[in-house]
């Protein structure tokens, strides 16, 4: 993986070299354990068209991508082997509107959801999503991962809450799909 190109399309301040996981117990008992961790390479990009030239120069050098959000999963996603990219989405940290006539949100990736669910609250509105990990988590990493919060029995889970989305596609493109039933 070339650090130089990388640091070409986001900044030599957005690409570093580290070890990553999530709270996956497995990670957990080898840190206990004193297994050192891999490093890996890790670029932060700051806006969209940032995000879109790191994900093309991936798939033009055929680079797996692992997105990170909040890094809270539990079920080892941020395990990237050696030459795998990490995505950290945490530079997308924008709310760009709270709609209180229309109860919409519009916001990026990177939000953190406990930091959303109090900007909402301060309004007398709620996110009606509420998992345990909500402190470490970011919107991205609630939707990508299909979250299910203790106030779904009554909200839904978080695809139910989703009107729309903006993403940029592996191959450097953006799209708009519209959300899709939650499968079996």
């Amino acid at each position: 993986m070339s650090r130089a190109e990388l640091e070409k399309i986001a900044g030599a301040e957005a690409v570093d070299t580290r070890p990553v996981r999530d709270l996956w117990p497995l990670a957990v008992m080898d840190d206990r354990a004193g297994k050192a961790r891999a490093p890996v390479d890790v670029v932060r990009p700051s806006g969209r068209e940032q995000l879109a030239a790191v994900m093309r120069w991936a798939a033009e050098n055929h680079v797996a991508v692992t997105p990170m959000g909040g890094g809270t999963g539990v079920c080892g996603a941020i395990g990237p082997a050696r030459g795998e990219l990490v995505l950290d989405m945490a530079a997308f940290d924008r709310v760009f509107e709270i709609d209180e006539t229309n109860l919409v949100v519009r916001c990026e990736a990177g939000v953190n959801g406990y930091e959303l669910e109090q900007q909402l609250n301060a309004r007398g509105l709620t996110l009606g999503h509420y998992p345990s990990s909500l402190p470490g988590t970011t919107v991205g990493g609630l939707i990508a991962t299909r979250s299910s919060g203790q106030e779904s029995s009554r909200y839904g889970s978080i695809e139910n809450m989703v009107i729309s989305l903006e993403v940029v596609l592996p191959d450097g493109t953006f799209a708009a799909p519209r959300p899709g039933p939650r499968s079996a």
